[in-house]
């Protein structure tokens, strides 16, 4: 009687412990940023805050290439070079600002494989045809880049609050114009680029547990 006392109760402490030591990661993290305010008002410190408070909900530190960010007030465009800046749109909406910190992030992972992804795009262009270049971008495979970028976003918002939220995401992302044609595609059609950037095996580990091709 005893001993099966004793076992539940070691099975809560390290219960506990291992509790402990994911939120202690977690404060790690948030605490490891450096979230800077351009021209400091109430909607850049809500916004600094909220991405604070993911960053202490969420383990991020996988998704995090970088841990500078600006929050520009004024800034309409987010950019991730050559720091991170981000606008205060998205203040009242955490999934949504979630994606947006994330999209930039992961444009610092795009950087560094850029020879990996590359394989891909041949593949990606004769599944998604008629793609459109990107404003402003000179690069001819710049939208099949961001295909993959916006895919790896979609599943990082997922991993963390669950694909129904990541859908309703990009839902919002397709209908304020942003990046339609790539999201439209993703809303239609993700699967497909999942079995691409599978088959290439380049995405980040974090991304594949949650992946099932068989659903």
């Amino acid at each position: 009687m005893l001993s099966i006392r004793y076992n539940k109760v070691m099975k809560i402490f390290l219960l506990l412990l291992l509790m402990s030591c994911a939120n202690t990661k977690k404060v790690e993290t948030a605490l490891s940023m450096d979230v800077e305010e351009v021209t400091p008002n109430a909607a850049t410190a809500q916004t600094r805050l909220e991405i604070l408070h993911l960053a202490r909900k969420y383990d991020l530190s996988s998704f995090l290439y970088t841990k500078r960010i600006l929050i520009d007030p004024k800034l309409e465009k987010t950019k991730w070079k050559p720091v991170i800046i981000l606008n205060t749109k998205y203040k009242d909406h955490p999934q949504r600002l979630l994606a947006q910190l994330l999209h930039e992030e992961l444009h610092w992972w795009m950087r560094d494989h850029k020879q990996n992804v590359q394989v891909a795009i041949p593949e990606l262009k004769k599944t998604f045809r008629g793609a459109p270049r990107i404003r402003d971008s000179k690069d001819p495979d710049s939208t099949y880049r961001h295909l993959i970028i916006c895919w790896m976003e979609f599943r990082a918002v997922a991993k963390y609050m669950g694909e129904e939220t990541s859908m309703e995401v990009i839902k919002h992302f397709v209908k304020e114009k942003r990046f339609p044609w790539i999201y439209s595609q993703l809303l239609k059609n993700h699967r497909a680029v999942e079995k691409i950037v599978r088959k290439y095996e380049f995405i980040p580990d974090e991304l594949y547990p949650k992946i099932n091709l068989l659903r």
